[in-house]
């Protein structure tokens, strides 16, 4: 049985025994620690990463890209608290993305030789967590000078396996720039493709978040508007965004190209099961830089699961729309409007905005092109999240759709 839509991995820190590395990680749905033995390049990266602290929470993420720019592998966590989540990417080895995609798909953890759930006893653990000011003299001084020359002599060695490790890279061949990221083995679709240069973060800060060329235009080329709540309704007055549901569809791409003809903004609901038939329209909303927002894997309503399959059909189609992309996918459409108190807690875990709507043609009901146009001029679209479906008689009536808001001195912004 495949655990692609549930298995989240936490990071509990970086910890060092006779010159050997190991990622403390917590497998959170099964609540079992584990040690996992890392190469040294890829441990150095996440030591000058990441900064423990009791407020902020590590998770590895399964994405990962080949920087041909670089001639690097590229692989990411996410760094949460209960402001949001922020996504730090991290020059690793091929060892560590191909570890990652078997603890990935691993049902029983214990038979892979490189994670132990005793490697690293406790009189060696020397975790990043913040730890108090020593205030003792004497033998402290000696500890601090010893590992004073024990992390020279590492840095020396680090920096030889590096110098190594890129002069092996740079001698493979360019078919490794479409290299993909980690992807479910039984999954009917096509690996995703993904952009041939990284951005890699600064190691000197936290907070500045990476992105492709093709997420920086999917950040500037339109309007849009940054929602700030986790529940959203509307929008303030004089802006309108429409969005569309239940897609991927034999109708995307259209779609898209109406929108770029008039140069506004659009978002994007997509479900998972649609996602096989039809990944390539995925892609041509992400590259073309409309927004995508999460809409479950089958279409259920939310409000009548338990809280785990919630979490499971949101999870689902999450992360195999962050592997088409190569985005972080941080918009949620609950099926039907139809939530409850653990869906909104759902949204606040995951650092997740909700997006529901105050405008509803009701298009799915087979209504000509007509009837959804005088919906809209039937009421005050300021403000307003115009709920819009993937079918032929909504293609018909967007440009009339677009043109009336635009004679109101509306603008049409993206969500983000």
């Amino acid at each position: 049985m495949s655990l692609y839509h549930s298995r989240i991995i936490e990071i509990l820190g970086v910890e060092e025994k006779e010159a050997q590395f190991y990622l403390r990680i917590m497998i959170v749905d099964e609540k079992k620690e584990f040690y996992w033995e890392l190469d040294s390049y890829t441990a150095k990266q996440l030591l000058a990463q990441l900064d423990f602290h009791p407020h902020y929470k590590y998770r590895l993420s399964f994405v990962s890209y080949w920087d041909k720019a670089n001639q690097q592998q590229v692989s990411c966590i996410h760094k949460t608290n209960k402001e949001g989540s922020q996504k730090i990417y991290f020059p690793s080895s091929d060892v560590f993305k191909n570890q990652a995609a078997e603890i990935k798909h691993q049902n029983d953890l214990s038979q892979l030789s490189y994670l132990s759930d005793n490697q690293v006893s406790n009189n060696h653990r020397e975790s990043l967590e913040p730890k108090e000011e020593i205030n003792k003299k004497g033998s402290s001084q000696v500890k601090w000078v010893s590992i004073i020359f024990a992390s020279l002599a590492l840095a020396i060695l680090v920096g030889f396996s590096s110098i190594m490790y890129y002069q092996s890279s740079a001698n493979q061949t360019d078919e490794r720039a479409n290299a993909e990221e980690i992807v479910e083995p039984n999954a009917s679709i096509d690996k995703a493709e993904k952009p041939d240069e990284v951005e890699l973060v600064s190691n000197n800060t936290e907070e500045k978040e990476m992105k492709s060329p093709i997420n920086k235009k999917a950040e500037h080329s339109y309007p849009y508007y940054e929602l700030s709540s986790v529940k959203n309704f509307s929008l303030p007055k004089g802006k309108v965004a429409i969005t569309f549901d239940d897609g991927p569809s034999a109708y995307t791409n259209e779609i898209v190209d109406i929108l770029k003809n008039y140069n506004i903004g659009g978002t994007f609901f997509f479900i998972g099961v649609n996602m096989n038939k039809y990944q390539d329209n995925v892609k041509y909303v992400h590259t073309n830089g409309f927004s995508i927002g999460n809409h479950t894997f089958n279409h259920i309503e939310l409000s009548s699961l338990s809280y785990e399959k919630q979490k499971q059909e949101y999870h689902a189609s999450k992360q195999l729309l962050e592997e088409i992309t190569g985005k972080e996918i941080t918009l949620f459409r609950p099926p039907y409007g139809a939530f409850n108190d653990q869906t909104m807690q759902l949204m606040r875990e995951e650092g997740t905005k909700a997006v529901l709507w105050n405008s509803d043609p009701r298009d799915w009901q087979n209504k000509s092109s007509s009837q959804i146009l005088n919906y809209i001029k039937s009421t005050d679209p300021s403000g307003t999240i115009i709920l819009l479906h993937e079918t032929e008689n909504t293609i018909k009536a967007l440009p009339s759709i677009i043109e009336y808001l635009q004679e109101q001195g509306l603008e049409i912004v993206s969500l983000k």
